[in-house]
């Protein structure tokens, strides 16, 4: 399996890799805006759109998310030969090596 690199703005920086633990459909990530005109992002499940019907995941705050998936990749890429796949995968170029931090001695 190879995962396409893309350049990715934040709004729609896990779009088409989050599924929902729920249900299983794709997250998409969104913009909405709060009654006092605040603007705010967040992820929510396709199922509504492609299955019809809701998911009881509702909306999920796109920071939270971004930062929970980006403290499981350090953890998981902190081990050396992890951290080298991802790198060759492209990682290296998008400063992604940067983000994972130096690699752990076993």
């Amino acid at each position: 399996m190879r995962l396409g690199l893309r350049t990715a703005s934040p709004s729609t920086s896990f779009t088409g890799l989050l599924r929902c633990g729920r249900c299983d459909a794709a997250m998409t990530s969104a913009l909405g805006t709060g009654r006092t005109g605040k603007r705010y992002r967040h992820y929510r499940c396709m199922h509504q759109q492609t299955k019809g019907g809701r998911c009881p995941t509702g909306l999920l705050v796109a920071d939270e998310v971004e930062a929970a998936v980006v403290t499981q990749v350090k953890e998981i890429a902190a081990r050396g030969d992890v951290r080298q796949r991802i790198l060759s995968i492209g990682g290296a170029a998008t400063g992604l090596a940067r983000a994972l931090g130096p690699a752990r001695q076993p």
